[in-house]
């Protein structure tokens, strides 16, 4: 086990509550690359203060996973508001956008970056109720940045319960294009 992997588990066990696994096995596995740089594209980013119960805080974990490793994360979020919180808790490996993540994940497929070693999607807030616009806009981002999609790249969509929720179209697309999921808990994953 990596010394992140036992400083992230210590630390974060008991605060990440239904996430935990899903963030160990996605560190776990960027672990296994033993890249000298990552890089990693986040959509939604962390808007509140110790809320890793609630929401994950995911943009500060990955900026820490960076401070020990070394790489660069994109995480865009519409919001000014959520874009000025998250600034005061990460380092320079983050680059914060705020923008419309579909507009700006098209952008970015276009430009040359290096290889994207983790895709995570959790921007548009989800009402268990009526899922549809938020599984719809998480879908739109993959199909936004697929260009950037290589074999290995990691694909995360948070909110997620038993096949509903933020990633209930990808997983369908997922599975129509014959892809194995990584795991499936609150978050769901897959490995290009």
């Amino acid at each position: 086990m990596s010394k992140f992997l036992q400083d992230f588990s210590v630390k974060y066990n008991a605060l990440l509550a239904n996430r935990y696994n899903t963030f160990y096995k996605i560190f776990e596995y960027l672990e296994r690359l033993d890249k000298k740089k990552y890089f990693i594209v986040e959509t939604g980013m962390a808007r509140q203060e110790n809320n890793y119960g609630g929401d994950g805080l995911s943009t500060i974990l990955f900026d820490e996973y960076l401070n020990y490793r070394d790489g660069k994360i994109i995480s865009v979020d519409i919001s000014p508001q959520v874009v000025s919180f998250a600034a005061s808790k990460i380092s320079s490996k983050a680059e914060l956008i705020c923008s419309d993540s579909v507009s700006y994940l098209y952008n970015l497929s276009k430009q040359e970056t290096p290889k994207l070693d983790l895709l995570y999607l959790d921007s548009f807030d989800l009402s268990w109720d009526n899922p549809h616009p938020s599984s719809l806009h998480h879908v739109k981002e993959l199909l936004a940045i697929m260009h950037k999609v290589t074999p290995g790249t990691l694909i995360v969509v948070d909110d997620n319960n038993r096949g509903a929720g933020k990633g209930q179209y990808i997983a369908d697309f997922m599975e129509n294009t014959g892809k194995v999921k990584y795991f499936d808990e609150y978050q769901i994953g897959w490995i290009w």
